[in-house]
């Protein structure tokens, strides 16, 4: 039934999965409407007169419990569009933006074991800097800028802050021993091309910030030039870039990724408010602050795909920008991005011309936390911003100009993803009728004019989705058949849905529970999952699990245990600890039990000698001492 687990498209899969949101792809089937944390439409599969299809956007994950199917989002156009598996990843792999060129083979794409040897070069160089930093002596001017930051050790510790020394070939001369060549080093941004031949480092007198994926493994650096470098570079009539960030690699993709998000990432999942800041230090000041849901944007304008990837998270963001010109010409280009996805977008601009940081080290946390509870709805702030600096009854170029800007954008809210309707229509009633007042217009008028533009919009998106949609084929979708994770056995159910609750147990589990103890072929295909991504070194999430089977019934069973998983937690006294303990324990005693079975057989078909007979004996005794919890007496009796 795996068919497909573990492809040679894992890679692109990953990426595809990453930048697709599947919120948005179901939503462009039927309307949807909000459901606590999910998201709710109905089922294309059976007469559903109440919505029962629900989409888990954290989990990234869709789930008709009548139907009795589920999965992830290639999974979904998989079964909607009768599409297999490649056909689905290269549609979804189109709209994700993601390179239809890196699905035709392993020319364009690396296989786990080369971006195994890719990941483990960058954590090395990142563990090599951060130590730097904390124990060389040269590195004295880069822990003085970060005390006078205000930036304390725990901080410097959790985010692994580190120091490149003022040396051209100073992590290329320890990548010799280390065993990475300058070549693989070269290959994630570490290190440059000479003009003749060689290479140098790329980072040189400069702080590190290690780029984090939300697994927390090292994918990228960014590097901030120490004042006193940058002073001296002046000096000479040269510029130093004070910020330099690592360009895209194998491993890492700007838009997929957000500074400080690893650290955050459940705290953000409970809160669903997501503040984004611009510097590495800001975010770093924020967590040290207490405040739990600050990330950064790398080297790169916030766009889509980054709100693909927040609203796996967060369903509000507070953006915190500087209030120059700059700052202000970024909210605007981002602002139709955040409507069109629907999302609760609020503008915060810290008093006296203060970034977070400087902010958080004058002033305290809380008082910071009142800023972002008073921050301003984003289109408030876009009517505020097109209607500054004019007298709208005089200037009626400049008023009509201003107002179809504001319509354009109200226009980007999509009909099919709604948060609440009624909610949505008093909202943009509001909206209207402030614009009415503030150009002296009839608000019907506004109204009718913002029909229109939406009218427009759909209609481009249906000659969009018409060019796209495949060659109806006449087959109807078939229903998956009943696989019910509550009919495995007790026990080995436990195990699973514990590993989704902790996957960090993992190991532990491996090490006392063999594949071979799961006796029907869907649990242990689930178990082998998990078995895969041990043996890879990467975290078993969700996500990396669901990413490593291309088979749509295997899916439908991940999102089903991960549910029963979350709904037993809530039902039980017990910790997930105590749960574990109590389960392994149940298996250690059935391992003595099979064993005790296998020494009486031998004792009953075996011609034994009195002393090989006697062996056997104090064998099945001290078996049954272990299962039964009873310690050996001093004299091993």
């Amino acid at each position: 039934m795996v068919r497909g687990s573990l492809t040679e498209h894992f890679e692109v899969k990953e990426r595809v999965r990453q930048a697709t949101d599947i919120v948005e792809l179901i939503g462009g089937y039927g309307e949807m409407r909000r459901q606590g944390r999910n998201w709710v439409t109905r089922c294309p599969w059976h007469d559903d007169r109440r919505p029962s299809l629900q989409v888990n956007p954290a989990r990234q994950s869709w789930k008709c419990w009548v139907c009795n199917v589920g999965g992830d989002a290639f999974s979904f156009l998989m079964k909607r569009e009768n599409l297999d598996f490649p056909a689905a990843l290269r549609l979804l792999a189109e709209k994700a933006g993601v390179p239809v060129e890196h699905l035709a083979g392993n020319k364009s794409g690396l296989h786990r074991e080369q971006k195994n040897a890719l990941l483990q070069a960058m954590q090395w160089a990142v563990d090599l800097y951060h130590n730097h930093l904390l124990h060389s002596d040269e590195a004295e001017p880069a822990r003085e800028y970060l005390r006078h930051r205000g930036l304390l050790p725990p901080a410097v510790e959790a985010f692994r802050v580190g120091y490149a020394p003022e040396q051209w070939s100073w992590l290329l001369d320890r990548a010799k021993t280390a065993g990475h060549s300058a070549t693989t080093l070269k290959e994630i941004g570490l290190v440059q091309s000479r003009e003749q031949n060689g290479f140098y480092d790329f980072y040189r007198g400069r702080l590190i910030f290690p780029i984090f994926d939300v697994q927390s493994r090292a994918i990228s650096l960014g590097g901030r030039v120490l004042p006193t470098i940058a002073e001296r570079e002046e000096a000479m009539g040269r510029h130093a870039a004070k910020y330099i960030n690592g360009p895209e690699t194998p491993i890492y993709t700007k838009s997929d990724n957000l500074f400080g998000l690893n650290l955050v990432r459940s705290a953000v999942e409970k809160s669903r408010h997501l503040v984004i800041v611009e510097g590495y230090t800001d975010v770093m000041m924020a967590w040290q602050a207490g405040l739990q849901n600050v990330v950064a944007v790398q080297g790169t304008a916030l766009n889509d795909r980054h709100i693909r990837l927040i609203r796996r998270f967060a369903d509000r963001v507070t953006l915190v920008l500087d209030g120059d010109e700059a700052g202000i010409r970024r909210t605007n280009e981002i602002l139709n991005l955040f409507v069109a996805e629907d999302m609760d977008l609020r503008i915060m601009i810290p008093p006296e011309g203060l970034d977070p940081c400087d902010y958080l080290l004058k002033y305290s946390a809380s008082q910071f936390v009142q800023l972002l509870d008073r921050a301003e709805d984003a289109l408030e702030y876009k009517i505020r911003f097109e209607t500054t600096g004019f007298d709208p009854l005089r200037d009626t170029q400049r008023a009509n100009q201003a107002v179809s800007n504001i319509l354009s954008t109200i226009a980007q809210t999509p009909r099919s993803v709604v948060l609440a309707r009624g909610e949505r229509n008093l909202r943009e009633q509001q909206l209207l009728a402030h614009l009415a007042s503030r150009f002296q217009v009839e608000a019907w008028s506004l109204s009718q004019r913002l029909n229109e533009l939406r009218g427009a919009r759909d209609q481009q998106q249906r000659r969009s989705l018409q060019m796209e949609q495949p060659v109806e084929t006449g087959v109807e979708p078939t229903v998956t058949p009943w696989l019910d994770p509550r009919k495995w056995d007790w026990k080995r159910l436990e195990v699973l849905e514990l590993l989704v609750l902790q996957p960090d147990f993992l190991e532990l589990v491996i090490e006392r529970v063999p594949l071979e103890w799961f006796s029907d072929r869907t649990s242990q295909a689930v178990y082998g999952l998990y078995c895969s991504c041990y043996e890879d070194g990467v975290s078993a999430d969700f996500a990396q699990i669901s990413n490593r089977t291309d088979d749509p019934e295997l899916q439908n069973v991940l999102v089903s245990l991960d549910e029963f998983a979350q709904e037993k937690d809530t039902r039980t006294n017990l910790s997930v600890e105590d749960r574990l303990s109590n389960v392994l324990d149940w298996f250690y005693r059935e391992e003595v039990k099979a064993s005790q079975r296998q020494t009486r057989a031998q004792l009953e078909e075996t011609n034994l000698d009195e002393d090989q007979e006697l062996a056997q004996l104090q064998s099945l005794i001290q078996m049954e001492r272990q299962r039964q919890g009873i310690q050996p007496s001093p004299d091993g009796k």
